[in-house]
Order: C-alpha cells, then structure tokens, then sequence
C-alpha cells in the first residue's frame, strides 16, 4: 500500500503539494516557509524531482501527515 501511494504521490498531478514540501526540505535542510513553499510549487519543474522511496520516508518520519496545502 506505501509503495502504491509513494508511487502515485510521483506521479499524479494532485501530489504536486506533497513533493514540493518534499523537495523543499531537501533543498533547503530544513521545513520551508509558507513562502518558499509557494514559489516551489509554483515553480513546478524542479518539486517533481522527489523518489517515491522519499515521499514514503516522509510519511513514515511525520513530515508528510496530511494531503491538504
């Protein structure tokens, strides 16, 4: 079940929020303002670039804890 969601997470337009908060705390190193969030999501291209291995880690670590931006 993790692997399917983690996979579709990657791959469905509706899970573009969840790898841009993914993406940002990997570029950044940390949580990313409301701001920095916005223009990464925004920015598109690059939030794409998270693994499913990476969304279902931040799931299991609590990062990722809900489905809404």
């Amino acid at each position: 079940m993790q692997k399917t969601w983690g996979r579709e997470i990657c791959r469905q337009n509706w899970g573009g929020h969840i790898r841009a908060r993914i993406f940002a705390r990997k570029r950044l190193g940390r949580e990313p303002t409301r701001k920095e969030f916005e223009d990464l999501y925004e920015e598109g291209g690059q939030a794409h670039s998270v693994t499913p291995e990476e969304v279902m880690a931040a799931f299991t670590k609590g990062e990722e804890v809900s489905f809404s931006k």
